[in-house]
């Protein structure tokens, strides 16, 4: 004899769990956390296994979730996306090591006190609108042309703050084989500085130290002889965090000793713009 067939209740996603619609007591409800870092970046994405395997299912798996939350947890994917792309695009990575903070046997942030038999002190000035920085050249060096270090005289005096070298040799080809090493040791750069026409090519690459201080390396090639950019190839390291505080320093002492004028009084002082001394005739 054919036992009678027992018809059960059809799941129709209104319950919180399938045993609940089938006669039996709902179960407990177990949601893993998601990852500490996941957590931290994005709230609420995902789950994952005790093993430690990836997500077992995404937002558009999530059938308990209504409109509303599966919204809200692809946004959390999209800014998770966002910021991930961020860190690896736009900073890049010292492949060597820590931050990178000498070349040429200087190193930012130290005294120039220690280098006095690698530069010549007689040569020392204050850079033209940025009295803050005092520029002195640098006594001959293997490897390169001609080179300048640039101290503070404010907030840390004699605190270096930038390095410019420039190489010994010129050709294009040096640039390029030096760019390759550059990228092996920094990473991919993500600012490009130079012109369009690729005539005067600049590579920036920019680092914060595990103490907050912000660092910018600059390597640039000129193949035409020009006023502003001499030809050749140069690197630029400055520390722009230490930059910044030497010149909040000079203003603050400038507004101390009334040395510093407010917009009206200058708009006073210089009278209505003519333009005529402004062309060129």
């Amino acid at each position: 004899m054919k036992p009678p067939e027992r018809h059960l209740p059809i799941w129709n996603g209104s319950c919180h769990d399938r045993r609940g619609c089938m006669g039996y007591p709902p179960g407990p409800q177990i949601r893993p956390e998601p990852s500490f870092t996941l957590r931290r970046i994005a709230p609420g994405l995902g789950r994952t296994t005790g093993s430690g395997s990836r997500w077992k299912d995404d937002c558009r798996h999530h059938s308990r979730l209504n409109h509303g939350e599966r919204e809200s947890c692809m946004t959390n994917i999209l800014r998770f996306l966002t910021i991930l792309t961020f860190l690896l695009v736009c900073t890049p990575a010292a492949s060597g090591g820590g931050v990178p903070r000498q070349i040429g046997g200087i190193v930012l942030g130290t005294s120039i006190e220690q280098y006095k038999e690698i530069v010549r002190m007689d040569t020392a000035l204050p850079i033209r609108h940025m009295e803050y920085l005092t520029e002195v050249e640098m006594k001959p060096l293997e490897g390169f042309r001609s080179g300048y270090v640039t101290y503070a005289n404010c907030e840390n005096p004699g605190q270096i703050v930038k390095i410019r070298l420039k190489y010994a040799r010129e050709e294009k080809e040096f640039y390029e084989e030096l760019l390759k090493r550059y990228k092996k040791r920094l990473g991919e750069s993500s600012v490009y500085r130079g012109d369009p026409f690729r005539a005067f090519l600049a590579w920036k690459w920019s680092f914060t130290d595990e103490k907050g201080a912000s660092i910018s390396i600059t390597l640039q090639h000129n193949s035409m002889e020009d006023e502003d950019y001499p030809r050749g190839t140069t690197v630029k390291m400055s520390l722009i965090s230490a930059i910044e505080r030497e010149r909040l320093c000079f203003e603050k002492n400038q507004k101390e000793t009334g040395r510093v004028e407010d917009g009206s009084s200058q708009e006073r002082r210089m009278g209505p713009l003519d333009f005529r001394n402004l062309v060129p005739e």
